[in-house]
């Protein structure tokens, strides 16, 4: 840039001399920049940059870390809620973690900064991706993890529905057959049994939609802002939609919950306040 600056400087010089006349510069030639050295390759994949040969072996350890770190999050959510049935204030850690987590994996060039109209957008993905979350959370405290979870299954036509109604978007016949297991697996679990609770139930079907709502304005988002880093990353857009959620749920867990939370560990002494640093460990 130096350089360039230098030369630039000279025919602007050269230019004003008179006929006849030459400056007495150098001859100035801009010099090539030495190629920027790669990030590392874990960067290239909070980034969404990764090829597409590797993405396809990461799919399969992706997939099996996903299924068990889901497996532990609602098994240890089911611990901590049957002991402090305080289901914001779990979310509100959760998010605290997460977006903890991120901010410190995703490089500061990648996480932003993004637009007025693009933080409305990441605004709404968080808004239900929260609220989902949130009601999730409520269902574990109400119901069976199976059960719920079972219901929860149901959320791929709850996605259908509407990204007919919001994005346009029609199915094709097969792919709405292929619905139609989930549908009778639901009703299954739905029709009776031990595990059935009405509230989980609904409390679950509730999440689906609030999920589904997230994934739909996800959609819209990298349709109308292709160009935002929370559009090119979804690392990016996981690290804002986690702060967002987090801003929302430390009121709501004040306000709803910090009552039962002084309690529990104010009236069981040594066994309250286990139970509560249960729940911030978790």
């Amino acid at each position: 840039d130096v350089e360039l600056g230098r030369c630039a400087v000279w025919s602007s010089v050269a230019s004003t001399c008179a006929p006849g006349q030459r400056a007495l510069a150098p001859r100035c030639e801009a010099t090539p920049l030495p190629p920027a050295r790669p990030p590392p390759r874990h960067l290239h994949f909070l980034a969404g940059r990764v090829p597409t040969a590797d993405m396809k072996l990461r799919v399969g350890p992706l997939v099996a870390t996903w299924y068990a770190a889901s497996i532990a999050a609602i098994w240890t959510a089911k611990i901590v809620l049957q002991e402090l049935a305080c289901p914001a204030t779990l979310a509100a850690v959760q998010f605290a973690v997460a977006a903890a987590g991120t901010r410190c994996l995703l490089p500061s060039s990648s996480r932003g900064p993004l637009s007025d109209v693009e933080l409305r957008a990441v605004r709404g993905v968080s808004l239900t991706y929260t609220l989902g979350f949130l009601l999730t959370n409520a269902a574990i405290a109400a119901a069976a993890p199976s059960f719920v979870e079972t219901v929860k299954a149901a959320e791929p036509l709850t996605t259908v529905a509407l990204a007919g109604l919001v994005l346009g978007e029609r199915e094709r016949p097969a792919t709405l057959l292929a619905l139609l297991p989930i549908v009778a697996g639901v009703a299954t679990a739905c029709s009776g049994g031990g595990a059935f609770s009405a509230t989980g139930g609904a409390l679950a079907l509730a999440s689906n939609v609030a999920f589904s709502g997230r994934a739909v304005l996800t959609k819209s988002l990298k349709r109308r802002h292709a160009g935002s880093p929370a559009a090119r990353s979804d690392a990016c857009l996981f690290y804002h939609v986690a702060r967002g959620g987090l801003l929302v749920l430390l009121p709501t867990a004040l306000i709803l919950e910090a009552r039962p939370l002084l309690a529990s560990a104010a009236g069981g002494s040594a066994a309250g306040a286990a139970r509560v640093a249960c729940l911030f460990a978790a």
